[in-house]
């Protein structure tokens, strides 16, 4: 198994990992103009992700995208993916 630098925790590696998902979907999300297509959005893109990668990483997946949506100032969209709860 790949040793991982000092410092680089199991979150950075999660993001390493799913970068292309994260950036496209805070693309879709924050491409939303109302709070029902944003709604429809953050849907579509843990949906995807879980169809493409399994329920495992979905709530890591789910608690990164929040964290990049603040950091990139979309505030709202970042507090509607945390609270979003996903079918189980």
């Amino acid at each position: 198994m790949p040793r991982r630098s000092s410092g680089e925790g199991p979150a950075a590696a999660v993001r390493t990992l799913y970068m292309l998902e994260l950036a496209r979907g805070c693309s879709h999300i924050r491409s939303a103009l109302t709070d029902a297509t944003r709604t429809g959005a953050i849907l579509e893109v843990l949906e995807e992700f879980r169809e493409s990668h399994g329920d495992r990483e979905l709530p890591a997946f789910q608690r990164l995208l929040a964290e990049e949506l603040r950091r990139r100032g979309s505030e709202e969209s970042a507090s509607a993916v945390q609270d979003f709860k996903t079918r189980s």
